[in-house]
């Protein structure tokens, strides 16, 4: 790949990309997507993992404030993912 000598013609998203991550990336990140129309998650960690993973922690877990964060989740929703797994747990262990 011959990398070209007037970047500074780019699109803006690419000249950004090209600031943030370096020349040779952006052009091989153009080259594989070229033409797509992409879309960016909000979250770096897939809602469903995260909340499969919370779940399982269990009573030793860190608080929902620190998971959080970690996540990148809000404290509301570790809160609902982290009641829902307790009714689970409980309607299992009632039958």
């Amino acid at each position: 790949m011959t990398l070209p000598t007037d970047s500074q013609a780019f699109h803006s998203l690419m000249h950004a990309m090209s600031d943030l991550i370096g020349l040779p990336a952006t052009m091989q990140f153009f080259e594989q997507y070229r033409g797509m129309r992409l879309n960016i998650p909000a979250h770096l960690y897939d809602s469903a993992i995260v909340a499969t993973r919370i779940s399982q922690l269990g009573e030793s877990r860190p608080n929902s404030q620190v998971l959080a964060a970690k996540y990148g989740y809000s404290r509301r929703w570790v809160d609902q993912v982290l009641r829902t797994a307790k009714r689970s747990r409980e309607a299992v262990s009632s039958h």
